[in-house]
């Protein structure tokens, strides 16, 4: 019997849903640095957006969709105050199930203080304000026991577990177990499709390609990229498409799922111009391959600002496709960008990847 089989109470741990844990659900709103730091200093009483900025030195976007996330999460809560002469503004709280995150933090630091190269010691002392001693951090049973710095646990299902459908109990079983081998990004222009599969690509485990609509479009010879037969693009953002650009995608798609059969998976980047209809002509060409529909979402007003600065897309074309794109589509996921940073986006979506 292996380790993790016996960990599990006799069961083998590797039998039930990853995502199906409270430990993956609780890293889904506050697994990276960012989030982190936002809740230490919060905790700390830095609660003002411009102190957070100031003194974590992130970027006023970041920071605005770790806030966001958090506020989503009730982990901190709003209040609003007002300076002299300003406008109303709001500062943050730590709310109860956000002070519950407290003893994890203080773990974390403990971990850093003792494994961490510190000459001078320790940069923290965390005292009890009761009586002044030094912060223990500590694992207890029920029973009181203190299971020291390496405990050993024992683990068995709870009545929350899920086992999973497509499990494989042969060792090695990679070569058997099906594998997500494209992952499709459905967005309207300037939804952030191109920064959740930047992200993608740094997180996930296998080495993924990154390909898009855009970089199809750059390859046309100039015949089609007039209108008629090609593609052309209006000057309030319309999107004119031909039957000779409808044969180069097609012959395009097919040469992406060849890539993804020949065991290199791909990430695409693509507009659904046709909703529905646009679906079902990619599922036809992507026939045979495990694919992951993810839709990629956004304000049509903020889609708008963002391509107002990019300066590269003709006004009006975001707003006009942030729902067109969507129209009928069925997906596996969704994320909205509008607020979530694209980072937090490439998580949920790397959360469903197999």
């Amino acid at each position: 019997m292996s380790p993790t089989t016996a960990l599990y109470g006799g069961h083998d741990y590797r039998a039930y849903e990853s995502d199906t844990c409270s430990i993956a659900r609780t890293l889904a709103i506050v697994g990276d640095r960012w989030t982190l730091l936002v809740l230490r200093d919060v905790a700390n009483g830095v609660r003002r957006f411009d102190e957070l900025a100031d003194h974590l030195g992130i970027a006023r976007n970041v920071l605005a969709g770790r806030l966001a996330t958090l506020t989503r999460a009730g982990l901190v809560e709003r209040s609003p105050y007002h300076e002299p002469g300003e406008r109303a503004r709001h500062e943050y709280r730590l709310s109860g199930p956000g002070r519950e995150l407290m003893p994890i933090l203080l773990a974390i630091m403990d971990w850093g203080d003792r494994n961490l190269d510190w000459p001078d010691g320790p940069p923290t002392v965390v005292r009890h304000a009761g009586c002044g001693a030094p912060i223990k951090v500590s694992v207890t049973c029920e029973e009181g026991h203190d299971l020291g710095q390496r405990p050993r646990l024992s683990l068995e299902p709870g009545p929350g577990s899920r086992v999973r459908s497509l499990f494989i109990r042969t060792i090695p079983c990679y070569n058997r177990q099906v594998m997500t081998q494209i992952i499709v990004l459905n967005g309207g222009s300037s939804s952030g499709k191109t920064a959740i599969a930047r992200c993608l690509q740094s997180i996930l485990p296998r080495p993924w390609l990154r390909l898009g609509v855009d970089d199809l479009i750059e390859a046309l010879p100039p015949a089609l990229l007039e209108p008629g037969s090609g593609i052309a693009f209006g000057q309030r953002g319309e999107v004119d498409v031909g039957g000779g650009f409808r044969e180069a995608e097609s012959a395009w798609m097919a040469g992406v799922a060849a890539m993804a059969r020949a065991g290199t998976p791909v990430i695409v980047e693509d507009v659904f111009l046709g909703g529905a209809a646009s679906q079902q002509r990619t599922r036809a060409r992507l026939d045979g391959l495990d694919v992951l529909w993810v839709g990629v979402r956004c304000d049509p007003e903020i889609a708008a600002a963002r391509e107002g600065v990019r300066g590269d897309r003709a006004a009006g074309m975001a707003a006009s496709q942030a729902e067109l794109a969507h129209i009928g589509v069925r997906y596996d996921v969704e994320v909205d960008t509008s607020h979530a940073d694209p980072m937090d986006c490439a998580r949920v979506i790397a959360a469903r990847v197999t």
